[in-house]
């Protein structure tokens, strides 16, 4: 009835006040679909009083969505002092198994000063009460302003799956093995010392819990972890399937918040090949979504975001290449003919391997720039293994490109573009074969 209403506008802004914090949350989503510029007056004010967590980030969502600055909202004093105020009874017992200890510690780009330690606890804290990995926009914004950000996403995903996995210790599951081991050795004439041994092995594999309760923290890597991240849940993934679907599915939801090309292929990868249909369901899901986000089709969006791993195409001969500084000097990265990563040494000879710095080197750019070389091999592998699985789909469907989006995302391309250069192409106009 109130999606028909002709005071629909004015009852949903009035809703912001209401007492119940599932309302409030609920009205700003409203006003963020209804995209009316007339609710950022009311959200902002609203915002600025609301002291809960799930309405605050749907509001700052709906701020987001009617194209408000959110760096205003930045205020790190402030974050501060409510982080104190908040954390005056300490860490939620829920998240006692978190390793606050060793959380790392980004700092703040515009005068490299340290985060304040209870500021990131508050934010860990906020993240899980939301259960959920979409992280809020005003998260995505404080990770834009962080340097090291990437380092910490990556540390809270880490933790999670540690949490999640955390198996019995050697002692916890003895007394269990042994108990098992003498039944068994009575069917089988086994060894029981075998017996024993390989329950053990077993035992210490199940983990004791779950993490799913805590996947509200997912949203610090959704937000701001590195390429690692990938690696991470692809890992997961393939480890874990067949025991925690779930968690399984939150990773991939995790994944779909983030807005980088191989979280992206991973998401497409896992749609269309994943060994179970549940899995391989939610990411299909997910991918709609990020496609819709975007204003594409599913294809659309597997054409435009392979990671090209810091590769750009030669004006001067067309191949791809990949500029290293040093400061004094720059090397090339080339693609080899099996499209591995190897360094230009000129006179048709390569490396595979990044080379010593010399004096005259700048060690911050050659230190950047041996990281850089290391991370575009692992990336550019990734990427032929899984355009390659891709381009073999799209030939048992006999898939079609429009000449414009073939030469723009796939011949120009400097990776799929090798790819291509294996292929044998048709050009049709309609049913009629070209060439």
């Amino acid at each position: 009835a109130l999606a028909t209403s002709p005071d629909r506008f004015a009852r949903v802004c009035a809703a912001l006040e209401d007492g119940q914090q599932e309302v409030r949350a609920v009205a700003a989503d409203w006003l963020a679909d209804i995209g009316d510029p007339a609710a950022i007056g009311p959200l902002s004010k609203a915002v600025r009083r609301e002291k809960r967590e799930l309405p605050k980030g749907a509001m700052f969502r709906a701020l987001e969505a009617l194209g408000v600055d959110l760096e205003p909202y930045l205020d790190r004093e402030a974050l501060k002092k409510e982080a104190q105020k908040k954390l005056k009874k300490g860490i939620p017992d829920k998240l006692a198994w978190f390793p606050f200890d060793a959380l790392p510690t980004p700092r703040w780009k515009s005068d490299d000063a340290p985060v304040a330690r209870e500021s990131l606890e508050w934010l860990l804290v906020t993240a899980h009460k939301l259960k959920s990995p979409q992280p809020s926009p005003l998260l995505r914004l404080y990770a834009e302003h962080w340097s090291g950000a990437e380092e910490l996403g990556e540390f809270v995903l880490d933790a999670w799956i540690d949490q999640d996995t955390r198996g019995p210790s050697r002692d916890e599951v003895e007394s269990v093995a042994r108990r098992r081991a003498k039944q068994t050795v009575q069917w089988t004439g086994e060894p029981e010392q075998e017996v024993f041994e390989r329950t053990m092995r077993e035992l210490i594999l199940q983990p004791l819990g779950s993490a799913q309760a805590d996947r509200g923290v997912l949203a610090f890597p959704a937000a701001m972890g590195g390429a690692r991240v990938v690696e991470t849940v692809e890992a997961y993934l393939k480890r874990w399937y067949g025991w925690r679907a779930p968690q399984c599915k939150t990773l991939i939801q995790m994944l779909a918040q983030r807005d980088d090309g191989r979280s992206i292929q991973l998401l497409l990868a896992t749609a269309t090949r994943f060994r179970t249909k549940g899995i391989r369901k939610e990411a299909e899901k997910r991918v709609v979504e990020v496609a819709e986000r975007r204003g594409w089709t599913p294809a659309e969006l597997a054409d435009r975001t392979a990671p090209t791993a810091g590769f750009e195409l030669d004006e001067t001969d067309g191949r791809p290449v990949l500029r290293l500084d040093l400061g004094q000097r720059t090397l090339l990265a080339r693609l080899d003919a099996e499209l591995s990563v190897v360094l230009d040494k000129g006179d048709g000879k390569v490396s595979k391997a990044f080379p010593k710095p010399r004096k005259d080197d700048e060690p911050t750019l050659a230190a950047a720039a041996k990281r850089a070389f290391s991370a575009a091999k692992k990336q550019a592998k990734q990427t032929v293994q899984m355009q390659s699985t891709r381009f073999y789909d799209a030939m048992c469907v006999g898939q079609r490109w429009d000449l414009e989006t073939w030469r723009t995302y796939l011949w120009g391309h400097p990776i799929v573009g090798r790819l291509c250069e294996r292929l044998v192409w048709i050009a049709m106009r309609g049913d009629t074969l070209l060439s």
